[in-house]
């Protein structure tokens, strides 16, 4: 898979559960990948906790999120199930059980026992919200609220992603590979890359996440079983350098990067390669996610899906409703840049059913044209779609309006552009 800016090699294989087995791969074994400094990227799909969908994605060295390799679905247990709606207002957490063998559409089970190693049963995707009395029914037109503080106006909306971004550095990790010392990264670079990460969520109306510190403690032992095999797996075997129980189960639970923690948070967003997931994203922008753990080295970092939150949101989008920095639809650097109008925009919904979604985008009373394309279930929602621009691309400035229909519930919102250098 190649383009014009990129050479897209596959940087690791990926795993069921975190269990790589011999499909294993140390980052920069590719003589292509390991010329150009690239690493690459795995993702916890645990919305559906008994299943682990990673994912590879290159990373350029001490760089931005680039382009990606390959990715593919293994599924160790059956997912969660949603129970039906009840009362007005978020469901119970649904139950997954343990299986063996293919659960996940195309997927393909992973041999050995059910569920691998670690247990199918899991707390499953959020409960479906049920729609109050009087509320919206299918054919009604559901747009998202107005914003309202900040997030009503372009200077409030920079002045919010400036500061949430104000301190992108890595700092110093403790440790030591050589003394096995799992050690610590800085302070400063787990508060930054968790402020990013909320600037994503505050700009699409979703509440911020907090960091635990067992869980950042866990993480940060994943980052050193990775970093000292330099290699990815989401269930490290005990013949691993530097082997320890916390680091094997925390990487289980764990996106993990071959990318340092804060530089890796755009390329999560913008999501090169994984086009038919978009699953870093769908993540940081889930009902779910946190509270999470964040472990880093100097190069290889872990980010904790996991979460019992339930923020019971109908829909989310990206670029999401209302005023959005032009600089939110990028990453990278130099001739390391990738765009969201390359990768796609989004739709995802746990409760809204998206299968046969329709898309209409206009601006300034002119049609634009797009292609839609299904993304695969279980990726921080239940159901998404992806939507790529044809012929044009996003300009700070312009308003689009993206209809949605299709869904039982239609989407109708508004995206506003603004310069925020």
């Amino acid at each position: 898979m190649k383009n014009s800016q990129w050479s897209l090699v596959a940087a690791s294989s990926l795993c069921l559960l975190g269990a790589c087995g011999d499909n294993s791969q140390a980052a920069g074994t590719n003589p292509q990948a390991a010329a150009a400094g690239f690493g690459s990227i795995a993702m916890n799909a645990d919305n559906n906790p008994s299943l682990v969908v990673p994912m590879s994605m290159v990373i350029p060295k001490g760089g931005r999120a680039a382009p990606l390799g390959t990715m593919s679905a293994n599924a160790g247990g059956a997912p969660g199930s949603v129970p039906p709606a009840g009362g007005p207002g978020p469901g119970a957490p649904g139950a997954g059980a343990a299986g063996a063998g293919p659960t996940f559409p195309g997927g393909m089970g992973f041999p050995g026992g059910p569920g691998g190693s670690f247990p199918g049963a899991g707390p499953g995707a959020a409960g479906a919200t049920a729609m109050p009395t009087g509320g919206a029914g299918p054919g009604t037109v559901v747009a998202e609220p107005s914003a309202t503080g900040d997030r009503a106006t372009p200077e409030g909306v920079c002045a919010r992603w400036k500061a949430g971004r104000s301190d992108l550095s890595e700092g110093m990790w403790t440790g030591n590979v050589m003394s096995c010392e799992v050690g610590d990264m800085a302070p400063t670079a787990r508060a930054a890359a968790l402020s990013s990460l909320n600037v994503y969520r505050w700009l699409a109306d979703l509440p911020e996440i907090t960091t635990d510190p067992q869980k950042d403690m866990e993480a940060q032992a994943c980052a050193l079983l990775q970093r000292a095999n330099n290699s990815l797996s989401h269930m490290p075997p005990s013949s691993w350098t530097c082997y320890m129980d916390v680091g094997a189960k925390a990487a289980g639970r764990c996106n993990i990067s071959s990318g340092p923690a804060v530089s890796s948070v755009d390329g999560y967003m913008v999501d090169p390669g994984n086009e038919t997931t978009i699953g870093h994203r769908r993540w940081i922008l889930s009902n779910s996610i946190g509270p999470t753990g964040i472990g880093g080295t100097d190069r290889h970092s872990c980010l904790m899906t996991t979460g019992n939150m339930r923020v019971g949101k109908a829909w989310q989008a990206w670029p999401a409703p209302g005023i959005i920095p032009v600089q939110a639809m990028q990453q990278g650097f130099g001739n390391w840049v990738q765009s969201i109008d390359m990768t796609g925009w989004t739709v995802q919904s746990d409760t809204v059913n998206l299968a046969s979604a329709t898309v209409t985008v206009t601006s300034d009373g002119m049609a634009m044209p797009v292609t839609v394309t299904q993304l695969m279930p279980g990726y921080g929602s239940r159901y998404a779609f992806r939507f790529n621009p044809m012929g044009w691309k996003t300009t700070a400035g312009k308003t689009y309006t993206i209809e949605v229909g299709g869904a039982p519930m239609p989407i109708k919102y508004d995206v506003q552009f603004v310069d925020c250098k």
